[in-house]
């Protein structure tokens, strides 16, 4: 409990630091609720582009699946208001899949999200969907869904 309330105030210092900025620059990390429920993170590679991945644990079944996935994913923004952003956001990636005594399970994801940047704080809030097609060791079909936010930490460059 005590760890908890520690993060939550680091999460908040770094709310309110002003040099921090989101939207299509530097780096993400926050966490996703859903199928499967875990730590997610992005880089930008420019305005349009970026990497995503997340280490989740699979609340859905009872046989302890972690997950590791990773994504290049394109973005299509468009502005409202007052430099707020909202768009959406497709992938394509592996996701590997973990289970205790078994061999770890590779499939292709295809990801597709909804995505707002808020004005003045930097993170983004997301809702995605992905079905998995899984190849090896066995074949099958499976499907991700989760909501989450990423808060970004990159520096600005001016002062």
């Amino acid at each position: 409990m005590r760890k908890r309330i520690h993060l939550t105030i680091i999460g908040f210092f770094l709310l309110l630091n002003g040099s921090l900025f989101a939207q299509t620059a530097g780096w993400g990390a926050g966490l996703s609720f859903g199928e499967p429920t875990g730590v997610c993170v992005k880089k930008w590679l420019d305005a349009e582009h970026a990497i995503t991945g997340s280490i989740a644990y699979s609340v859905a079944t009872v046989n302890n699946q972690l997950s590791v996935n990773a994504n290049y994913v394109w973005n299509e923004l468009r502005v409202v208001g007052y430099n707020s952003r909202y768009g959406e956001q497709y992938g394509v990636g592996l996701r590997i899949c973990t289970r205790p005594n078994e061999s770890p399970q590779f499939g292709l994801r295809l990801s597709a999200s909804f995505i707002w940047y808020p004005n003045k704080f930097p993170c983004d809030f997301f809702v995605e969907g992905a079905p998995v097609l899984y190849f090896n060791p066995y074949s099958g079909v499976g499907m991700d869904a989760s909501a989450g936010i990423r808060f970004y930490f990159s520096r600005s460059n001016s002062k």
